[in-house]
């Protein structure tokens, strides 16, 4: 892939292979549209269904596809990982594939980058943009995690999951290759990774609707994020993110 492109998208995914085509017709006809050079680079986290078939008849026909496989699954943090250390974009999104909040709310996300490292998209300032919620228990959890991590790691960011962020390229290398948690904690770690190296996080408000079809566990990603959380201060005492 040449450099000189103005952006680099990264989608994780892991057993899409229903839902991936519309919506990555979408990012596809939306970065057309905006006339952006950039590159898709979609990397499949050891899927068992036809997600990497869906890959590759994308692949034959749009030139600007870039392809990464881990033959088993490690998890999205360890997906995302992957794409981003090898983006050459001067900008990297990081996106959902079911895209849960809308590719046109990248326009919202450039107009910060300029003055910011990162821009983030969150669900949980009051200018809040959303559709359809998923069940109040579910809500209810992720207000208790959110507790959990401004108390532990980042008390100044109120949503580190919504899975939608635009990274400066600046910060790409020195942050990601300090990454250790491979599943849900990904994002926070990341986060915490830059501040800690002075990078600046703004927080937007972005338009976000719950889809049916997660192949989350709730109570147990939550249990398990919260003992990330735990993990990465451990880390970081332990000067591992030095």
């Amino acid at each position: 892939m040449k450099k000189g492109l103005d952006l680099s998208v990264v989608i994780p995914v892991f057993n899409e292979e229903k839902r991936l085509p519309v919506n990555l017709d979408k990012i596809i006809r939306f970065l057309k549209k905006k006339k952006i050079r950039s590159e898709i680079i979609l990397v499949d986290d050891g899927s068992s269904d036809k997600t990497w078939a869906v890959f590759e008849s994308y692949k034959a026909k749009h030139g600007n596809i870039r392809l990464l496989q881990h033959q088993k699954n490690f998890g999205k943090g360890a997906a995302v990982k992957t794409g981003m250390m090898v983006a050459v974009g001067d900008l990297v999104l990081m996106t959902d594939c079911d895209l849960s909040t809308p590719i046109e709310e990248l326009d919202l996300l450039m107009q910060y980058i300029g003055e910011s490292d990162i821009v983030i998209g969150s669900r949980r300032l009051k200018e809040k943009k959303l559709g359809r919620m998923p069940a109040r228990y579910r809500t209810f959890l992720g207000d208790i995690y959110y507790e959990m991590l401004r108390l532990i790691l980042l008390p100044g960011v109120k949503d580190t999951n919504c899975g939608f962020k635009l990274f400066s390229k600046k910060i790409i290398i020195p942050t990601f290759k300090r990454q250790r948690i491979n599943r849900w904690g990904y994002d926070a770690e990341v986060l915490f990774i830059a501040n800690k190296l002075k990078f600046s996080i703004k927080e937007v408000p972005v338009k976000w609707t719950h889809y049916d079809g997660s192949k989350v566990k709730v109570i147990d990603a939550v249990i398990k994020t919260l003992g990330e959380l735990a993990q990465i201060k451990w880390n970081s005492l332990r000067g591992k993110y030095d």
